[in-house]
């Protein structure tokens, strides 16, 4: 008993450990300077109102998938988006992403997330890691995200889009076992 603790101890400090202090290093992102991309970063900001959350800095990685994910860092959340989330969706879409990826910070998953994510593969495989963020959070941020911008047709879209892509490279921070 007393050496599952320990390792499960050791296995928590790893993980918040591993989340992501330098986000362009460790996830290959890059910071989106202030300005330089309105159309999401107004959305970002008026979604942040309605979900009474703060603003997550925005990082882009250069992958042409469509996805977002909310990363825990020890300073708060970050939102990371890919070039084909920025370039590749109308408005309606962004929205309805960005509103999930908002849903999850509001939901306080993004710290359970982040820490599932970051679990040495050895641990157990991606269905282990998607159980450990909690079941049935990505339906619930999608269900919080639909009755926020009152438009589930936008995220149903980019759910079609997503099923419809290619699987992200290995590399990829959003590739899975999944």
């Amino acid at each position: 008993a007393v050496a599952g603790v320990v390792l499960g101890g050791i296995v928590v400090a790893a993980g918040l450990l591993a989340a992501p202090v330098h986000v362009e290093r460790l996830l290959g992102a890059h910071r989106v300077p202030d300005g330089t991309s309105p159309r999401v970063e107004n959305l970002v900001e008026g979604l942040c109102g309605t979900f009474g959350v703060a603003h997550p800095p925005l990082f882009v990685v250069e992958e042409p998938q469509i996805n977002l994910a909310m990363v825990a860092t020890p300073t708060g959340a970050v939102m990371v988006v890919t070039r084909g989330l920025l370039d590749g969706l109308d408005l309606m879409e962004l929205e309805g992403v960005v509103a999930h990826g908002l849903a999850h910070l509001r939901l306080d998953a993004v710290k359970r997330g982040t820490l599932a994510a970051t679990l040495p593969a050895f641990l157990g495989n991606d269905a282990i890691r998607h159980r450990l963020a909690g079941r049935g959070r990505l339906l619930r941020a999608d269900e919080v995200a639909a009755v926020s911008v009152r438009y589930p047709v936008g995220i149903a879209a980019v759910l079609e889009r997503c099923l419809a892509q290619p699987r992200p490279a290995a590399s990829s921070l959003f590739a899975s076992d999944r």
